[in-house]
């Protein structure tokens, strides 16, 4: 008995001494895969099934979906429109959208029948950091809700020591690192991927590549 009160007092030991260590450092979050990396139709039909598929919970009881898109872009037009699409067909409800953010009201906001779909710029959507227009305009409402950030980018980014360290990300680092993790899985040079990132409990990001990789 007293070798085994040994081991297990060294034990109990080891363990308090580690938490001990992540109380005092702290604990870094880190993205969580949502989509593996997967390589692009020629007309990003593919993205749109895969991002379907894979939030369909989320679609499903979410009464809002706050979109972070870039301006004036064919090929995000084509995935939002095309996931449009195949959201009404299956759920049989009409999609409601409010577009401009610097436009729309709380009212507006609170009143917009779910499925409500709202646009914001590209880096507004996010909660990595305090975000005010959600701040202001969804959380006293408590109904479910989630982002969808389009993210592009290039293959083999340099990501700063600061970013590692990072205990939350911030969206810089957060577009860097998320790469930086999955980019052994492209396996073809000259097909450009897509995937798509969780962070936390609501924030999704659909990561594109840019054309110009090489």
């Amino acid at each position: 008995m007293k070798p085994i009160s040994i081991i297990l007092g060294l034990c109990f030991t080891i363990i308090a001494a580690v938490m001990l260590y992540l109380v005092k450092v702290g604990v870094s979050i880190r993205t969580e895969g949502f989509i593996r990396p997967s390589i692009v139709d020629a007309d990003f039909t593919n993205v749109s099934t895969a991002v379907f598929s894979r939030l369909f919970p989320d679609f499903q009881k979410s009464h809002y979906i706050i979109w972070g898109l870039p301006e004036y872009t064919t090929e995000d037009d084509k995935v939002v429109t095309d996931l449009k699409t195949i959201y009404e067909a299956h759920f049989k409800k009409k999609v409601t959208i409010l577009l401009d953010p610097l436009e729309i009201t709380k009212d507006e906001v609170e009143n917009c029948e779910s499925p409500c779909w709202i646009f914001l710029p590209q880096e507004q959507a996010h909660q990595l950091a305090l975000n005010k227009w959600i701040e202001t305009n969804v959380w006293h409402l408590k109904r479910d809700y989630i982002t969808i950030t389009w993210v592009d980018f290039l293959r083999h980014p340099e990501v700063p020591d600061y970013c590692i360290e990072e205990k939350h990300l911030d969206y810089k680092c957060l577009q860097l690192v998320a790469v930086r993790e999955v980019e052994r899985k492209f396996r073809e040079e000259n097909k450009r991927y897509f995937f798509m990132r969780k962070y936390q409990d609501s924030d999704f990001f659909l990561f594109v590549e840019k054309l110009n990789h090489q």
